[in-house]
């Protein structure tokens, strides 16, 4: 005869491993935004007097600086030579660049990501030791009130 402690250890091994798996997918949406580098393409900024502010901060690097008439994809045009950014946003040009609106594709790091290599190496190992925890507790729980309920295992 099953003991209602034995199906409830059953049951729960079973919710366990649900929970488990429903909680993975935010773990691991959480982890790839700390490791994943921001992405702009074609913001446009005013630029001023030779300089301007983009909208993110943390800047990685600066791969295209133009508009529709001063374009650094054109052979004259450099974007590190005529086009100068710093880390918290702030962008210089030199050169032949007049004031005007002007397109910018850009790297930058989000505010969460972990800069440091190694923390960023060892963070998708937390979703597998999560997933094989889970995967132990759940079946040991599962285990134990299958074998209450005199079921050979």
């Amino acid at each position: 005869m099953a003991d209602s402690k034995d199906l409830g250890k059953l049951v729960m091994g079973f919710i366990f491993i649900v929970l488990g798996a429903v909680l993975i997918a935010s773990i691991a949406d959480e982890i790839s935004a700390n490791t994943t580098i921001g992405d702009v393409v074609n913001e446009t900024i005013a630029i001023s007097s030779g300089t301007g502010s983009l909208a993110k901060s943390d800047i990685d690097s600066v791969s295209y600086f133009g508009n529709t008439t001063m374009n650094t994809g054109q052979t004259e045009f450099a974007v590190d030579l005529g086009v100068n950014w710093t880390t918290a946003g702030a962008l210089t040009v030199a050169g032949n660049f007049t004031d005007d609106n002007y397109n910018v594709s850009y790297l930058h790091y989000p505010d969460e990501y972990v800069k440091d290599s190694t923390s960023r190496t060892l963070l998708p190992l937390i979703i597998i030791f999560f997933a094989l925890a889970v995967l132990a507790g759940g079946v040991m729980l599962a285990l134990s009130g299958l074998r209450g309920m005199g079921i050979p295992i």
